[in-house]
């Protein structure tokens, strides 16, 4: 798939031009007022914008834009990023640089634009897409930028959305988009974000219809932490086309039924394999009668014969490299190694279906009315009688049938020869995710380092990360990891070792460390001492110092759950243990209880965390929980009696 940052870039850029020449807008910063000025770095003093669709592969894209840089901070606001591809025609630029007073200090010179690839810039290897770059480099504030830009989008299957407010630094003081298109291809609008003062309008003028928002005076804000609720945090208007063509290629979005089906058509037919492959599978499988075996054992050779290898050059940004190039090369990107794992499966007698989805923990959540090119990521879905195989076909490390905090939890598309079909991928809760430590310590008073023994177990997304580093790293890193990631006052791990632990579909990790610690106990003649508070504080810091105003956003649920056991000398008696504690609260909840059993005492420590969106009277509490486990953990401590002098 495109990666996001293509798709995004081409979807949301809001470039704008006038319909007819207007009378140049007063561009002083002296009348600019202090409601606009307030927690702004620049504004956006007017953006004309025009998306006007005359066919199928040709849609006129212009912006016509002026934004006053108020301080060294807004800066970025000045400089001119255009992306483009074999898709997108860059026209016309045309800028010009003012000063505070409005008058023109010079204007942009088509050769000092800087015009290169963005390979480098992402996980893409091979891909048609350059940037065209500028910036005025001007320090003397305020003054202000003038831009035109005119391209051409040869096709619908994208189309140019508008995002007047780039960020919560940037006010506006005058924006307008208007839409044009044929009566006959009916365009749908979604709306995200936008302020309550919007004007609309739309027009009908023979065979074309336009709609046009207008957005005067909107100040800059503060953003709040933690706070995306949608797959926008900006006002943001995205625009589809019904029918469209994509190089050639025609489909539809009336339904994801519809959409699916043009995915289908586009890579039917490219999952042949060749005859050596084909053997291959029969001399891994057959034999087998379990159908994960089956599924396991051929993604385990994809992954051991293959590596990824990104392309988005033309219509391979959507259509798959076929299955016998993969086999014979042992390279793909994301559909090409899920189509040959797909091709591989068929050849064993299992159907397996290619499925789109939005990757990433900040992804773009599919809306079920409005079908739309909203995909970054293949993955494959093996369907059995109760719950499906999902494979994540670009990893060399995952199993079959887990998918990681990568792609799970969230509405796809999967694409069969009927159409797509919107389904979920599996959801891992706190009852998967979760991490559960338990440290043993034999007190030994004369000694000034005491022998911690330490047994974590990771399982889920929770275990993604450690994970992925043990399978991929040189000793010297992952000895530098076990030597950082515990809250000790200081140590040193002696001997550490991992096993993987787990169900095939919910892999875990188990962790072994010996480790000589210091700092954690401190005696007098009376008595002795120990800090138990080895534990960071579980919850997530949302910072906030002023008044939430808006609901917070948890993204994920987990159980992180701490034992701590200290095995006493005989001659040691406990004279005073740390208070139980118990908080609970819709999104969280925190219990502290503390068990003795002979000469061993335990410290159980359980945090839970539950996903979901938070109103904004909660968050106070939220900041409560937070700040008494931190004080908390200055007052775990065991009072222990010298039973003699």
């Amino acid at each position: 798939m495109k990666s996001f940052t293509t798709i995004a870039l081409l979807l949301l850029a809001s470039f704008c031009c006038p319909a007819k020449e207007a009378p140049a807008p007063d561009l002083a910063t002296s009348g600019l007022p202090d409601s606009l000025k307030k927690n702004a770095h620049a504004i956006i003093r007017y953006d004309n914008t025009s998306v006007k669709i005359k066919a199928l592969d040709e849609v006129i894209h212009t912006r016509k834009y002026a934004v006053t840089i108020l301080d060294e901070a807004g800066k970025g606001y000045a400089v001119l990023r255009e992306q483009y591809n074999l898709l997108v025609k860059i026209e016309k630029i045309k800028g010009r640089l003012l000063d505070a007073a409005g008058k023109e200090i010079r204007s942009l010179k088509e050769k000092e634009i800087v015009d290169r690839s963005t390979f480098g810039q992402s996980f893409v290897y091979h891909s048609d897409s350059r940037i065209k770059y500028f910036d005025f480099q001007h320090t003397t504030y305020p003054y202000t930028v003038e831009y035109e830009i005119e391209e051409t989008y040869k096709t619908t299957f994208f189309l140019p959305g508008w995002m007047p407010q780039p960020d919560n630094d940037c006010a506006i003081e005058n924006a307008e988009c208007t839409v044009y298109y044929p009566s006959d291809l009916n365009i749908s609008y979604q709306e995200f974000l936008m302020p309550a003062n919007i004007a609309r309008s739309t027009n009908t003028d023979g065979d074309q219809k336009s709609i046009t928002w207008k957005i005067k005076q909107l100040p800059a804000y503060e953003r709040q932490p933690a706070s995306r609720i949608g797959n926008y945090e900006d006002p943001t208007i995205v625009f589809t086309a019904n029918r469209f063509e994509l190089l050639k290629y025609k489909g539809d979005m009336q339904n994801w039924q519809s959409f699916g089906s043009f995915f289908y058509q586009l890579n039917e037919g490219r999952d042949v394999l060749p005859d050596e492959a084909r053997a291959k599978v029969h001399a891994l499988v057959d034999g087998e009668t379990d159908t994960y075996n089956k599924i396991q054992k051929l993604y385990a050779y994809m992954q051991q014969t293959t590596r990824y290898v990104a392309n988005e050059y033309g219509i391979a940004g959507w259509q798959t490299f076929d299955a016998a190039s993969v086999a014979k090369n042992g390279y793909g990107d994301c559909k090409g190694l899920t189509n040959y794992l797909k091709a591989m499966l068929k050849e064993a007698g299992i159907p397996a279906y290619t499925t789109l989805v939005y990757a990433g923990e900040q992804h773009r959540k599919m809306d079920l009315e409005h079908p739309a090119n909203t995909f970054n990521h293949v993955i494959l879905c093996v369907p059995q009688p109760k719950d499906s195989i999902w494979v994540e076909c670009t990893s060399q490390q995952l199993p079959a049938g887990y998918l990681g905090g990568f792609t799970q939890g969230r509405k796809v598309l999967v694409v069969t020869e009927n159409g797509g079909y919107v389904c979920t991928t599996p959801t891992y809760d706190k009852d998967k995710n979760y991490i559960q430590r338990t440290a043993t310590l034999q007190l030994d008073q004369a000694a000034s380092q005491q022998k911690v023994n330490l047994r974590c177990r990771y399982s889920g997304p929770m275990q993604d990360d450690i994970d992925n580093m043990v399978k991929t790293q040189p000793e010297h890193k992952i000895r530098e990891l076990v030597n950082s990631k515990f809250a000790f006052p200081s140590y040193s791990a002696t001997n550490y070792q991992y096993h993987q632990i787990g169900a095939p579909r919910l892999p875990g990790l188990e962790e072994d460390v010996e480790a000589q610690v210091a700092g954690i106990i401190s005696s007098t003649k009376k008595r002795s001492f120990v800090n138990i508070a080895w534990m960071r504080n579980p919850m997530p810091e949302i910072f906030q110092s002023k008044p939430r105003t808006v609901p917070f956003v948890l993204a994920q649920s987990f159980r992180v759950t701490d034992s701590i056991i200290v095995d006493l000398p005989a001659d040691l008696e406990v004279e005073t243990l740390p208070r139980p504690t118990s908080l609970k609260y819709p999104f969280a909840e925190y219990h502290v209880r503390l068990e003795k059993a002979g000469s061993k005492m335990s410290l159980i420590r359980i945090y839970e965390q539950n996903e979901g969106v938070y109103s904004a009277a909660d968050f106070e509490k939220y900041q409560e929980m937070y700040r008494t486990i931190n004080a908390e953990k200055e007052n775990l401590n065991i009072v222990l009696l010298n039973k003699t002098p």
